[in-house]
């Protein structure tokens, strides 16, 4: 099966096809494993949803209201699970909602899509990352989150030394 470890889709997406085209895509690279879905039935851009996520959308709300929890509307933390008669609507909603997660056997945790998928991390094999970057190289790169941490760490650090230098008038 292969080890996982923490990928990530290295670009700021703020495009909405792109959001739904990488969510997509990891959806279906990791859909042999994936057993659930815990999503909040919530977005950021109601104004550009097209209608199809729409409906999707109201599908998750009436399940999230049947199956509420006590002291929740039961739109937060939805818990669908693949053989649901919901499962659709996850997956045409996932990139929309402002956090929707992917869990495997065990409940670990296989991907989250935070801010309508503008940001995306997968738990990944050496399998699936080689799969999921043939699939998205076309809109962005994928990488192992502590190398992107990294990367930041050191564009940060070298922004102070510049600002450093600059103040010191050197």
């Amino acid at each position: 099966m292969g080890q996982r470890r923490d990928y990530a889709i290295d670009k700021a997406v703020t495009d909405r096809a792109e959001a739904e085209a990488v969510c997509a895509a990891v959806i279906d690279v990791l859909r042999p494993v994936i057993r659930s879905a815990r999503i909040d039935v919530f977005t950021d851009s109601p104004e550009k949803m097209p209608d199809d996520v729409r409906r999707a959308e109201a599908h998750l709300a009436a399940a999230g209201r049947d199956r509420k929890r006590r002291g929740s509307d039961g739109r937060m933390g939805l818990v669908v699970r693949r053989g649901d008669p919901e499962w659709s609507a996850v997956e045409s909603y996932a990139a929309w909602s402002i956090n929707a997660e992917l869990t495997g056997a065990d409940d670990q945790d296989l991907a989250t899509f935070h801010d309508c998928g503008y940001s995306v991390v997968a738990a990944l094999t050496d399998d699936e990352v080689a799969a999921l970057r043939l699939r998205l190289a076309p809109i962005a790169p994928v990488n192992l989150l502590s190398d992107i941490h990294d990367r930041r760490r050191s564009e940060k650090r070298a922004v102070r030394h510049s600002r450093a230098r600059a103040w010191l008038g050197r």
